[in-house]
């Protein structure tokens, strides 16, 4: 999807490679299954399914990513690599307890319209933007799985967990602002910095 709008209304599996590049994928009145490899590098998501992606998920480039549908699932391995990733009120990017979630550069997620949009992870979060750079959950960020901090500043604004974040030498867990609960069972460690 390059410019226009493809809207699946019911339930549709993707075998093939799925490049969303500036238009709209729509998504409705069923299950929308992605069982190849997806690229996402701009354009928006739109629509009432869950969308379940399977395989692997790329997003990179410049562009904004912009979710206003589903709840968007990772159950595969997904990279992140550039581009502002915005999500709508009140939904949700999962990555499920099969996913690997990659944050490989100095990026923001974005909570739009309003404080109820979530990234919830139960799966494994490597955060390694760099020394020097910050990667920011700029939305309530819930963890049942588990985060590893492994360079550069992991900050986030609000959310809980009941998972482990573990945190290298050099890297930092950042609280700059609003309220993180960690819940009975969650776990801090490692040899780099936790501030508040």
């Amino acid at each position: 999807v390059t410019g226009g709008t493809a809207n699946f209304l019911g339930s549709y599996s993707i075998p093939a490679v799925l490049n969303l590049t500036g238009g709209t994928l729509g998504a409705s009145n069923g299950v929308f299954n992605v069982s190849g490899a997806m690229t996402w590098t701009g354009g928006a998501i739109q629509g009432n399914s869950p969308i379940n992606v399977l395989g692997s998920l790329t997003m990179s480039g410049g562009g904004t990513k912009v979710l206003e549908g589903g709840p968007l699932v990772n159950l595969g391995t997904a990279n992140w690599s550039g581009g502002l990733l915005e999500i709508y009120s009140p939904l949700v990017f999962s990555n499920a307890p099969s996913g690997t979630f990659n944050i490989t550069s100095g990026l923001t997620l974005d909570g739009v319209s309003g404080s109820s949009a979530l990234f919830a992870n139960a799966g494994q979060l490597n955060v390694n933007p760099g020394s020097g750079n910050t990667a920011t959950m700029a939305l309530a960020f819930n963890n049942s799985g588990s985060v590893s901090n492994q360079s550069g500043t992991f900050t986030l604004e609000g959310g809980a967990s009941s998972g482990g974040f573990g945190i290298a030498a050099g890297a930092t867990l950042n609280l700059p602002s609003g309220t993180y609960n960690f819940l009975a069972g969650s776990s801090v460690g490692g040899a780099g910095n936790f501030s508040v």
